[in-house]
């Protein structure tokens, strides 16, 4: 059974990952490119495909951690944390250039 500070972490991981979708999918709608080629081949196939491929591998792969190595999770909420840093500069100058019609690529 998962204590009280993994399920946090874990609640907070899943999280920070449906932030990471919301942010991807709109920064491409404005111009981006993903850079990974797993989700970007995801992307092609559709929007509602990408999310769920990506809610369930984030989902099977942080439950699986938070079992056989919980201390990970740290490092995984760390990690997301950092890439929704990343999304909100991006969101930014998305909103701050949106009047020159510019565009910056997103991950």
């Amino acid at each position: 059974m998962m204590g009280k500070k993994i399920k946090v972490l874990v609640i907070v991981a899943m999280l920070l990952n449906l932030f990471d979708i919301w942010a991807t999918l709109f920064i491409l709608d404005k111009g981006g490119t993903e850079v990974n080629p797993v989700m970007a081949h995801a992307i092609e196939v559709g929007p509602w495909f990408f999310a769920a491929v990506k809610v369930i591998l984030f989902a099977l792969a942080t439950i699986l951690i938070a079992k056989r190595a919980p201390k990970f999770l740290v490092w995984i909420v760390v990690s997301y944390s950092l890439l929704a840093l990343w999304h909100c500069y991006l969101l930014w100058k998305i909103c701050s250039l949106s009047s020159y019609g510019t565009m910056v690529t997103s991950f």
